[in-house]
């Protein structure tokens, strides 16, 4: 159960928190590898994470976390795989609806034109050009007095900020956007920050990515994996 509760904790935090989903069937991609460290902290604990991800095709992802465990984990749409080399021990975990995969709902958010809020809903409400600076404001049509509005500000096409503020008009969520690569004619950001507001108080991530590489041949070892014969694999649904 702990080292279940470690892969919990490393799954949730690694995804990018700017409540921004996007969806596979608009990745310009096919194959994206990169190195990752995140930092989390919500000022009385710091968690940090560090590894190699690999994003295989429509859900379907490898990540290899190597610190602060050595941790294997595969998704394919609704079966996550979690593998600990150093303890023979593994999980397979079945959930009810597809998994969302780590990092990359964040990392597509940031490179399509309506970040993502069009699948959930939202509509262009007006946008302005401050400098060199343009800045888009989204609200949900039917649901604006529930969900708040969004304040999208991008330099050269290239996501800088995402500002969720909630219906009162409080600041709920800042993510920031620096360090774009061009890959292909994709901007991708590698240094992404966010900060959290809620009741319990505030919480802070930062992910910095590096090696970013998309359309790679992926190694049969990564896109083939399976565990050892000689670990027995625990299975759960949840």
């Amino acid at each position: 159960m702990r080292f279940l509760i470690q892969f919990l904790l490393i799954t949730f935090f690694l995804g990018v928190n700017t409540t921004i989903q996007g969806q596979d069937s608009d990745i310009e991609f096919s194959t994206l590898y990169g190195h990752f460290s995140r930092v989390f902290s919500d000022g009385s604990t710091i968690d940090s994470t560090e590894g190699d991800f690999y994003y295989l095709g429509i859900q379907r992802m490898f990540i290899e976390v190597t610190y602060p465990l050595h941790q294997i984990l595969t998704i394919e749409d609704k079966i996550t795989t979690i593998y600990y080399p150093d303890h023979k021990k593994a999980f397979r975990l079945e959930s009810v609806n597809p998994t969302i995969l780590p990092l990359i709902p964040g990392i597509i958010a940031a490179i399509r034109p309506d970040y993502g809020l069009t699948d959930l809903g939202f509509k262009l409400l007006h946008q302005e050009l401050r400098g060199d600076t343009l800045f888009i404001y989204w609200e949900h049509p039917e649901l604006k007095d529930k969900l708040g509005t969004y304040k999208i500000a991008e330099i050269d096409d290239r996501l800088i900020l995402s500002l969720y503020t909630s219906p009162d008009g409080k600041v709920k969520s800042k993510t920031t956007f620096s360090n774009h690569i061009l890959l292909k004619g994709i901007s991708f950001p590698q240094h992404i920050r966010s900060q959290i507001d809620s009741p319990t108080g505030s919480s802070y991530e930062e992910v910095i990515l590096q090696k970013l590489s998309i359309d790679i041949k992926i190694p049969p070892e990564i896109r083939n994996f399976q565990i050892p014969d000689d670990v027995v694999v625990e299975r759960r649904t949840w």
